[in-house]
């Protein structure tokens, strides 16, 4: 269970961002909740970080080193969270889709990071640039300028 702890962290994150996105929450609140979803992405990365083993027939490796690069991801989600006070560009009833997008774009990242068969990777490499480009267009069809914010 401890293997998949990251993964299923995101997961969880996607949908509760999922029903957020339902509601109307102010920016403040909204901001805040993504704050702490990436430090408990980070919380459930640490606490799965010796965990080591083979999952789905051997097509995805869990070891020191997919742990190693899903941490400087959480690391790096947080601070990018962190960094970026406002998005000008995102309409502020869209930023929840936004943030979802984002996070189910990592949760591909790092399925990548330990994917050992072909089939997994394409899996993997299809979540993380299916996100990114539902971003991109959202940006292009809104009419936004500002395309830099999508990754």
């Amino acid at each position: 269970m401890l293997l998949l702890l990251p993964e299923l962290t995101l997961l969880i994150i996607g949908l509760t961002l999922f029903m957020m996105s339902l509601g109307k929450f102010s920016t403040l609140f909204l901001r805040k909740s993504v704050i702490f979803f990436g430090a408990c992405l980070i919380f459930a990365t640490l606490v799965s970080f010796r965990q080591e083993g083979y999952l789905f027939f051997n097509s995805y490796k869990v070891d020191l080193y997919s742990q190693f690069f899903k941490l400087i991801m959480a690391m790096a989600t947080l601070a990018v969270l962190l960094f970026t006070q406002n998005l000008p560009s995102i309409e502020k009833k869209s930023k929840t889709e936004y943030y979802l997008f984002f996070f189910m774009s990592l949760l591909g990242l790092m399925i990548l990071v330990s994917s050992v068969e072909l089939i997994t990777i394409f899996v993997a490499l299809e979540l993380a640039s299916f996100t990114v480009g539902a971003r991109l267009f959202y940006c292009i069809y809104n009419g936004s300028n500002a395309v830099e914010t999508t990754g």
